[in-house]
C-alpha cells in the first residue's frame, strides 16, 4: 500500500518536468518549433529547476538558437526527450548539435552532460556571440550545448532519474563503451548502453569527418568538492598546454583548485589534473587514436587536445561557478592557437 509520504513525493515531482506522456495523449510539442514561432505563451507551463537559479530551460534554448537564426550556423536535432509540466502539457527537448559554416580542424564545445551540473550550460547561453566571433575568424567549431535536456530541466544526473538520484536505467548520454577498445582490442561492451549514448556517439563520429576535433572542451561540475580540476584525455595527458594554461587560470583569477586529490582508485589529481584514465566518456572517444564500432578495429578522432573542466560545486554558488566557465571558455581562441605548437 502506498504511503501518505510516496503520494506527497509524487506530487513534488510533478511540480517539475518529467519523462512521460501527457493525459490527453496528446502529441509532445517541440521547445524549439514554439521558439521558433515565437510561440511564448505555449511554453508557460514549462518549468525547470530553479532552487540554485539556474537559467530557464526556454531562456537556455533561445540562446543557443542564436547560433542557427543570427549567425547562420547548422542547427542539428541528436535526439529528443518528451516530457510533461505541472498542467499536464506535453514538450519536447530536443538535444542539438551546432556547426559552423567554416570546416576543418575544430574547436569542440560540449556542455549539459549531467543534468545536475548547470553551471556549463548556463555559461555557454552567455557567450553564444563570443564563438560566433570565432567561426567569423575561421575557426572552425562544433556545439553541443546541452546534452541532456531533461536531466537539466529536472536537476537528475541522468535521463529518467529522479532530482538528486545518481541511479537510473538510463546512463549518461556520452557512454562509448561500445566503440572503445579494451586491452584486447575488442569493444569494451557489445552494445550502446542507451539509444541516447547511441545517438550522440553516432553524430560525433559522423561530425569527425567534416570536423575532425583538434582541441575540445567538455564544462562539468563535482558536487562532492569545493575546488576545480581536469582531466586531460589527449596524448600530452598532464603536460598538455591547454591544459597547464587553464591550471594558470584558475589560479591567477583565484578560483578554487583542487592540487592534489583522489577522485577514484584510477583518478588521481595531480597539480590539477587527472590523466591517463579509461573512462569510456565521450572526452575518451574523441581523444583516441584507434575505436572498434561493431568490433572492427579503425583509427580514432584522436583529438590532439581533450579537456574537461570540472568546477567544485559543493557549497560554491552558481553565479561564482558560471563565471569560472565562462572564462575559460573565453580562453578558446588563445588556447585554440597553442594546439599542436
Amino acid at each position: 500500500m502506498k504511503t501518505l509520504a510516496c503520494h506527497i513525493l509524487i506530487a513534488m515531482l510533478i511540480l517539475f518536468s518529467r519523462p512521460a506522456t501527457s493525459a490527453a495523449g496528446e502529441e509532445p510539442a517541440s521547445v524549439v518549433t514554439l521558439l521558433e514561432k515565437n510561440d511564448s505563451a505555449s511554453l508557460s507551463s514549462l518549468k525547470s529547476h530553479d532552487s540554485d537559479g539556474r537559467t530557464g530551460i526556454t531562456a537556455l534554448y533561445k540562446a543557443y538558437l542564436k547560433l542557427s537564426h543570427r549567425y547562420h550556423w547548422k542547427m542539428e536535432q541528436v535526439f529528443a526527450d518528451k516530457v510533461v509540466a505541472g498542467d499536464g502539457k506535453a514538450f519536447e527537448l530536443p538535444s542539438l548539435v551546432f556547426t559552423s559554416p567554416v570546416k576543418g580542424p575544430a574547436l569542440w564545445i560540449l556542455t549539459g552532460i549531467h543534468g545536475e551540473e548547470p553551471a556549463g550550460p548556463c555559461a555557454l547561453a552567455d557567450n553564444t556571440d563570443y564563438f560566433a566571433s570565432l567561426a567569423e575568424k575561421g575557426i572552425p567549431i562544433v556545439i553541443f550545448p546541452l546534452l541532456n535536456p531533461e536531466g537539466y530541466c529536472r536537476n537528475s544526473r541522468y535521463p529518467g532519474a529522479r532530482a538528486g538520484d545518481s541511479e537510473s536505467s538510463d546512463i549518461s548520454v556520452g557512454d562509448s563503451e561500445h566503440l572503445l577498445p579494451d586491452d584486447s582490442g575488442k569493444p569494451r561492451r557489445e552494445e550502446p548502453t542507451s539509444a541516447r549514448c547511441d545517438a550522440v556517439t553516432g553524430r560525433v563520429l559522423e561530425l569527425c569527418e567534416a570536423y575532425p576535433p583538434k582541441l575540445v572542451l567538455d564544462f562539468h561540475e563535482d558536487d562532492t568538492l569545493d575546488k576545480g580540476y581536469l582531466y586531460s584525455q589527449g596524448k600530452a595527458g598532464k603536460d598538455d598546454t591547454s591544459a597547464l594554461a587553464i591550471i594558470a587560470a584558475f589560479k591567477e583569477k583565484h578560483f578554487p583548485l583542487e592540487l592534489n586529490g583522489k577522485i577514484s582508485d584510477d583518478e588521481i589529481i595531480r597539480d590539477g589534473i587527472i590523466s591517463d584514465v579509461k573512462d569510456g566518456s565521450i572526452d575518451e572517444l574523441l581523444a583516441s587514436g584507434e575505436i572498434v564500432p561493431h568490433g572492427i578495429r579503425q583509427p580514432g578522432p584522436s583529438a590532439p587536445c581533450a579537456i574537461v573542466i570540472e568546477t567544485g560545486s559543493k557549497n560554491v554558488p552558481l553565479p561564482q561557478r558560471v563565471k569560472v566557465h565562462s572564462h575559460i571558455m573565453r580562453m578558446a581562441e588563445k588556447l585554440w592557437n597553442s594546439v599542436g605548437r
